[in-house]
């Protein structure tokens, strides 16, 4: 009888363990999951070379900050060049100087293309998801 109340012993932690490591790897799929949607990294930042990320995915809702490293103006925008019509409101309507910061909250889901005014060769593309 006692052996078999250590076998039930073993099978319940044997039980509990599975349990817990199903678990885990579950929330660790998950987590992963989420991971492709760059809601810790809301930031592009202009460098030499241009935008980086080039591409970054959020959800609907985020806040997407933009900065430069470069020693010059910088101006964001959504495409088309020069216009800005394709999302209107995502233009940081005039240059900024290379020490200022523009935010940007995307309230729309779908892909935003956006290039520098300035400098219109630098391109990126902010893809909203909901």
């Amino acid at each position: 009888m006692r052996g078999t109340q250590v076998f039930d012993n073993m099978s319940l932690t044997y039980i509990l363990v599975s349990v817990l490591l199903f678990v885990l790897v579950v929330t660790s799929v998950l987590y992963l999951k989420k991971g492709d949607v760059q809601d810790v990294r809301k930031q592009i930042i202009l460098e030499q070379q241009g935008f980086q990320p080039s591409e970054l995915t959020v959800k609907k809702g985020s806040t997407v900050t933009f900065t430069t490293t470069a020693a010059r103006q910088f101006w964001p925008a959504s495409n088309l060049h020069p216009s800005h019509d394709i999302y209107p409101d995502f233009d940081a309507k005039r240059p900024l100087e290379s020490d200022e910061v523009w935010s940007f909250t995307f309230n729309t889901a779908g892909d935003w293309p956006f290039h520098d005014h300035i400098r219109s060769y630098y391109v990126g593309v902010v893809h909203v998801i909901e």
